[in-house]
């Protein structure tokens, strides 16, 4: 899909500090975050002007342009991760002002979740809910809804997708759980599950179980036995990662 890649001036080093450890991921490219649909058509990850967007009919082919690229979120394709004990020390790059750039207008951290109904009465419905935060420690919430299938009134194909304004990175998480509850009037729920980005970030508190995906930047998937399930993962991870601070080299 058009702007789905872009290259970084030089390969890139993101430590990410919380509490007593210290997690270093590697990347040399930035990919347009979608939403984890596997087995829809991508829709991305965006903050409309207005905070909020719907789209009726078939979502648009993967090589069919988006209406407004501007709007559209990037996440690092991060290549590998680690734990390291020591603290690095300061990069002494000739691009560091170019990496800081781009460290301050792009998301380092993605967590999202995926809610599926089970059919009814010929409506397959889906919702999902991508928390991205940046080194400053802001982060927004942006909700996806979709529906398609066969209603009383005709064929449905349509989303409503919707981002909340900058919030703390603990608020961020509690908006991200309350966007993750099951709606009411959709059927059961049949499966639920968390991607975290960088995936090795939620190896330790989410617990080694998860699926590798392949698909950058959502590579790691944890599915999820139900909401108390998720709602008790979320936490963890959020605690985890309280006081995140973020170094790059």
């Amino acid at each position: 899909m058009q702007n789905s890649m872009i290259r970084t001036p030089t390969p890139m080093r993101v430590v990410l500090r919380t509490g007593d450890r210290t997690h270093v991921a590697r990347f040399q490219e930035l990919v347009r975050c979608d939403f984890p649909l596997y087995g829809w058509e991508p829709i991305a990850v965006e903050i409309p002007p207005e905070g909020h967007r719907s789209h009726f009919g078939r979502p648009p082919r993967a090589d069919h342009p988006l209406r407004d690229l501007s709007t559209v979120l990037h996440l690092p394709r991060y290549l590998d991760g680690e734990d390291a004990d020591e603290k690095p020390g300061a990069s002494s790059s000739s691009h560091l002002d170019d990496r800081s750039r781009l460290l301050a207008a792009t998301p380092i951290l993605g967590v999202a979740t995926r809610t599926d109904h089970a059919p009814e009465d010929g409506l397959r419905t889906r919702s999902a809910a991508v928390l991205l935060a940046w080194a400053s420690g802001t982060s927004v919430v942006v909700t996806l809804d979709l529906a398609e299938g066969t209603s009383p009134d005709g064929e449905l194909n349509e989303w409503h997708l919707r981002a909340s304004q900058g919030l703390s990175l603990a608020r961020g998480f509690e908006v991200l759980e309350r966007e993750s509850q099951p709606a009411t009037g959709r059927g059961s729920c049949i499966m639920q599950s968390l991607h975290v980005a960088p995936g090795a970030l939620g190896l330790d508190p989410l617990g080694g179980e998860a699926t590798n995906t392949h698909a950058a930047p959502w590579t790691h998937e944890w599915h999820c036995e139900n909401t108390e399930d998720l709602r008790g993962r979320l936490t963890r991870l959020a605690g985890c990662l309280s006081g995140l601070s973020v170094e790059i080299q």
